[in-house]
C-alpha cells in the first residue's frame, strides 16, 4: 500500500507467520496477534461463492433486500470455524455489490461491510474498480484500483518473509 506517508508490505505466504514492513528502511517484523489473525482471516481472499462445497462452506438463501437502491439477492455463507458472511448479489447482473462478515471483538459483535462498485471487465471478468469497507456506520477506508494484472507470474517465495527464520504459524 502506497499512502501519503510512505509505504506499507503486509504479506502472508499461507506457511509463516504474516510479516510487515513500514517503508523501505524499516525493518521486517511480525504482527501483533490480533493484526495477524485477522490478516490470515482477510488472506483467503476467494468469494464464499468459489468452490463452497470443497471448502466446507454453507450457502443459504436469504431472500431480496434493496442494497444502495438497487434489489439484491441475499445469500448467506456460513465459513468453516461458524463464521457467518452475508452476500449481495445485484438482481440484475447477479455481481457481488456488498459482503458483511460478522465477528466478535472481544464481548461484541462486530459487522464490517465491504462494498464493491465500478464493475469493469478485465480479461473477460467483470470485477470492482472501488471497495469500501464500512464499520459502525464510518468508512473505514476506500480502495481505487486503478489497474488489475490477471494471473501474473510471481516468482517463486514471492510473499515470503524477507528473513530466512521466520516463524511459521
Amino acid at each position: 500500500t502506497l499512502g501519503e506517508t510512505g509505504s506499507l508490505v503486509r504479506a502472508y505466504d499461507g506457511e509463516r507467520a504474516p510479516w510487515r514492513k513500514d517503508g523501505t528502511l524499516a525493518a521486517t517484523r511480525r504482527l501483533g496477534r490480533a493484526e495477524e489473525r485477522e490478516f490470515v482471516r482477510e488472506a483467503e481472499f476467494d468469494s464464499p461463492l468459489y468452490e463452497a462445497q470443497a471448502r466446507g462452506i454453507s450457502l443459504d438463501y436469504a431472500g431480496e433486500e434493496t442494497v444502495d437502491g438497487r434489489l439484491c439477492q441475499k445469500l448467506l455463507a456460513t465459513l468453516r470455524g461458524g463464521a457467518l458472511v452475508t452476500l449481495y448479489l445485484y438482481d440484475a447482473t447477479h455481481l457481488l455489490v456488498r459482503r458483511d462478515t460478522t465477528r466478535r471483538d472481544g464481548v461484541r459483535e462486530v459487522v464490517e461491510e465491504t462494498h464493491y462498485a465500478e464493475h469493469r471487465p478485465v480479461a473477460g471478468v467483470m470485477l470492482p474498480h472501488v471497495i469500501r469497507a464500512v464499520r459502525d456506520g464510518r468508512v473505514v477506508h476506500e480502495t481505487r484500483i486503478r489497474e488489475y494484472t490477471p494471473n501474473p507470474v510471481l516468482l517463486d517465495g514471492f510473499f515470503a518473509p524477507p528473513v530466512a527464520d521466520w516463524p511459521r504459524l
